[in-house]
């Protein structure tokens, strides 16, 4: 599970690196930071990606959102 769940992450990171979009860039991101705390309690690695790839989607989104007004 933390080999596809690191891969994943990888796989995100790199898309993200051609990516224009800060809601892309957040995910990344986010699943990152998400991926590094969910490890750190209980091994809930693929867990904290998840949650963290919508949150930092969510800020992301809000940013590109002011961006463009």
């Amino acid at each position: 599970m933390r080999t596809i769940t690191t891969f994943l992450i990888a796989l995100t990171i790199a898309s993200s690196a051609f990516a224009q979009n800060n809601a892309t860039k957040g995910a990344a991101a986010g699943a990152v930071a998400g991926a590094l705390i969910g490890g750190h309690n209980h091994n809930k690695v693929a867990e904290g990606a998840i949650a963290g790839a919508i949150i930092g989607g969510l800020i992301g989104s809000a940013v590109d959102h002011q961006e463009q007004q």
